[in-house]
C-alpha cells in the first residue's frame, strides 16, 4: 500500500495504517499478486480517518 511516497505492507488480513497524514485529499495505491492494481483519492480529516478499499483479482 502506498500513500505519497510512503509504501508498507499489510498483515495477513490486509489491514495497514498510516500516521502523520496531513488533512485532505491524498492517493492511495494499492497492489497485490493475482489483484488489479487500485489507485483511489481519499479524503482525511477529523472525522474520516479509517478507509476500507477492496482489490478485485485479476
Amino acid at each position: 500500500m502506498k500513500i505519497g511516497e510512503t509504501t508498507k505492507t499489510t498483515g495477513s488480513a490486509g489491514g495497514c495504517s498510516f500516521t502523520g497524514i496531513k488533512e485532505g485529499t491524498v492517493s492511495v495505491e494499492i497492489s497485490k499478486d493475482g489483484y488489479t492494481t487500485k489507485t483511489e483519492e481519499i479524503t482525511v480529516d477529523e472525522t474520516h480517518t479509517s478507509f476500507t478499499i477492496s482489490l478485485v483479482s485479476a
